[in-house]
């Protein structure tokens, strides 16, 4: 915790710095430099059919159980609401632009697990050819949703193939290098090298103990940086007046992911660690119709995001079969979501959504050459939405969505008996406020 706020005074400090300077002349006739500062309030009541999460369905998300480790990947921003009144999201978001030369961001944000340090970076505007370097704490820029914070979603919760696969987004201190083409289409080139804590594609557990027998487990040491290399290329532009198309392909790579796997019914037989690799491919594509009528009226908006995930590992323990130690097993896990939006009347937005995870899913053997060599398949978990915003004005917003989960959870059956994976079908009903201020509230409300 020390570290990121240190991070955040210091920053914070520097924008103040700059902003005071910009409104003293200058004898070098420096640019102007602008600050500026927004804040969110986002709230959530919350209320089930069943009392499950989407995150404890089995298989994909919770496939390696809970575990404590440090990192920089922070709360997740993927959903699980408690029953009730929710507190989503408190953030405030600064920033500096000093045209033709720099830009930079800083994100606090306040949710139940307390105060974290979410964004800090600079980016270059100075660099010729198109070029501009960013350094800080960053949201990555791979996909579509990866960099939107919460309350910029059109839906309340996060898109499965974020939740499920990174457990809300992927983020991390680092650098990052962008080259924009000079052509009418907007087409820019990117990678980035971060270090970070990710759960689904660089999660770090460390030398640890066996819950059940207390024997002990040795991972190893993961490096400081970088530990999570990305690079993705996105394209767009206007294909008529008033139709916007854009799309991209992404790719991650971690050379470090740990797993500890407890038991899980149709899952697991027995507590095990693994350790490998693991990497990400994605496509994404959206189209946006401006319909030029007052407040979004006519105004559509179409999604489409597509992830593969594999996970190239081996065995570091077994509870019950320490001769597997150093056997290869290979995860491959989907996820995709589709999701449409209308402006039905002025400041009134219906939308629709779909998404699944573990359309492929499975645990491959092949490669073994001691115990088993078959491959194990397990169950998708589907998800539909409907959402209906209220954009009351610049500064307020009310939304109420309603879906329907459909999945594999873990339910104890029998008294004493061990849990027994089961087919569950359960709605979810949220109703959320969002409020902000702050000068950069109008720039949101489009």
């Amino acid at each position: 915790m020390c570290r990121p706020l240190l991070s955040a005074a210091l920053l914070g400090s520097s924008l103040l710095s700059i902003s005071a300077q910009a409104d003293t002349p200058s004898e070098n006739d420096l640019p102007d430099v602008h600050f500026s500062a927004e804040f969110f309030v986002d709230g959530v009541a919350y209320e089930a059919t069943q009392d499950l999460k989407v995150q404890d369905s089995l298989g994909i998300y919770n496939v390696h159980g809970s575990h404590e480790h440090e990192g920089e990947d922070g709360h997740s921003h993927g959903g699980g609401f408690d029953t009730g009144l929710n507190l989503n999201n408190a953030e405030a978001a600064f920033g500096v632009l000093a045209p033709g030369w720099l830009d930079g961001r800083m994100n606090l944000s306040m949710t139940s697990d307390g105060l974290e340090l979410e964004e800090a970076w600079l980016r270059t505007q100075f660099l010729p050819g198109g070029l501009q370097l960013k350094a800080g704490k960053m949201l990555s820029d791979i996909g579509s949703l990866n960099n939107k914070h919460p309350h910029a979603w059109d839906f309340v919760d996060q898109a499965l193939p974020y939740q499920m696969l990174l457990g809300g987004s992927l983020s991390g201190t680092g650098l990052q290098a962008v080259w924009k083409a000079p052509t009418s289409l907007d087409l820019r080139l990117g990678v980035e090298a971060l270090t970070g804590d990710n759960d689904g594609i660089a999660a770090y557990v460390g030398d640890t103990a066996s819950a059940t027998s207390g024997r002990a487990i040795h991972y190893a040491d993961k490096d400081n940086w970088p530990n999570v290399w990305t690079a993705f290329a996105k394209i767009g532009g206007e294909i008529a007046p008033d139709h916007h198309l854009k799309g991209g392909v992404s790719w991650v790579k971690s050379d470090l992911h740990q797993e500890l796997h407890t038991y899980h019914p149709g899952i697991n037989d027995a507590e095990h660690g693994l350790q490998g690799e693991a990497s990400m491919w994605g496509l994404d594509a959206a189209y946006h119709y401006e319909s030029g009528a007052e407040h979004g009226l006519g105004d559509i908006q179409l999604l489409g995001e597509y992830w593969m995930q594999n996970k190239d590992m081996s065995l570091v323990y077994h509870e019950l079969k320490p001769a597997l130690i150093g056997q290869p097993r290979d995860l491959s896990v989907d996820a995709f979501t589709l999701q449409a939006l209308y402006g039905v009347f002025p400041r009134w937005q219906i939308g629709l959504r779909y998404d699944r995870a573990g359309t492929t899913h499975e645990a491959s053997r092949a490669a073994a050459s001691v115990g088993p060599t078959n491959t194990s398949a397990f169950d998708p978990l589907d998800r539909i939405s409907g959402v209906l915003t209220w954009k009351i004005n610049a500064n307020n917003q009310l939304r109420f969505q309603l879906s329907n989960v459909s999945g594999t959870f873990a339910e104890t059956l029998a008294s004493g008996g061990k849990d027994q994976a089961v087919q569950r079908n359960y709605n979810e009903f949220f109703l959320q406020y969002q409020f902000n201020f702050g000068t950069l509230a109008q720039q949101h409300q489009h």
